[in-house]
């Protein structure tokens, strides 16, 4: 521990693992209530997690309250989150997060400190194992950060890029406990 796990496919790299989940913050309720009663409790974290970050994110680009309501309930009560979850997937739940990014990234167009916050949900994201919803936001990120530089450069905005860059750069030195092994293990295991 926390390099090998002996239970995982008759032993098995853990850290390493793009998976594993047990560097999440919220894995302490895994340990404290054990594996059933700590997974229903984080798929019921997760789940009013991402309906509030959703409703908060809806609410910043000006939805209105209603609208924000039915956002979060699409977003969350869709058919991707309930089923991943519903079959054991749990890497899926970390799919909740995805709001708070893209929020804090739209937030750090006025004030650069929401850089950080982003990165960090990111990396929250990354140690939950949720390695297909990063993947997802970072896609997201990078497209909507380029075409927004393009439609603003009149203007010379490179501010969209340039946070996306830097929430990136943040992401890799924040997660890089869990990231470098990940990405030594992948090498030399292809």
């Amino acid at each position: 521990f926390p390099l090998w796990s002996p239970y995982y496919c008759g032993g098995n790299v853990m850290l390493a693992n793009p998976q594993s989940s047990f560097l999440n913050p919220l894995f302490i309720f895994v340990l404290i209530f054990g594996e059933i009663i700590g997974l229903k409790l984080l798929i019921l974290i997760y789940l009013i997690l991402g309906l509030f970050g959703m409703f908060l994110l809806a609410r910043h680009m000006k939805i209105l309250l209603i609208s924000s309501y039915l956002t979060s309930f699409l977003f969350m009560l869709s058919g991707p989150y309930a089923m991943h979850v519903s079959v054991g997937h749990t890497v899926w739940m970390q799919m909740a997060l995805i709001p708070y990014v893209f929020l804090f990234y739209l937030k750090s167009m006025e004030n650069t400190r929401y850089v950080f916050l982003s990165a960090l949900f990111m990396a929250f994201i990354f140690f939950g194992g949720g390695i297909y919803p990063l993947l997802f936001i970072t896609l997201f990120l990078g497209f909507y950060a380029v075409v927004a530089s393009i439609k603003e450069w009149k203007k010379m905005r490179f501010t969209y890029l340039k946070n996306a860059v830097l929430i990136f750069i943040l992401f890799v030195m924040l997660s890089s406990v869990k990231l470098i092994p990940m990405l030594e293990f992948a090498k030399s295991h292809s």
